[in-house]
Parts: C-alpha cells; sequence; structure tokens
C-alpha cells in the first residue's frame, strides 16, 4: 500500500510478470483517485493499479 503524494489517499499496486526477454519498458504509478505519477517501475509486464476505499478498511 501506498498513500498519493498530492492527494495523501491510499491505493496499492501489483506488478505482473510475462516472462518474456527483453522489451521491458518504463510504467507509471499513478493514483487512481487523482491522477498524480507516484513513481514507476520498468516491467516486461503489467501494472495493475487498486483504489483503497474508507469503507474497504473497517
Amino acid at each position: 500500500m501506498m498513500n498519493c503524494k498530492k492527494c495523501g489517499k491510499e491505493f496499492y499496486f501489483q506488478v505482473t510478470e510475462m516472462n518474456v526477454p527483453g522489451g521491458k519498458e518504463r510504467e507509471y504509478i499513478n493514483c487512481p483517485h487523482c491522477g498524480e505519477t507516484n513513481g514507476s517501475v520498468v516491467t516486461s509486464g503489467v501494472v495493475y493499479i487498486h483504489k483503497i476505499e474508507e469503507s474497504s478498511k473497517n
């Protein structure tokens, strides 16, 4: 989990690897709440980003 550096809301991201040689690209981790870029990863897979809603924390 991480907090957005702009809006402060929580979200998490998951990287799924495709296990193919080469073809790695930079994928950006954008907040699903406000769209702010909160870093990046270099991967040949896919980055999934998920909101953490207040109601799901209880």
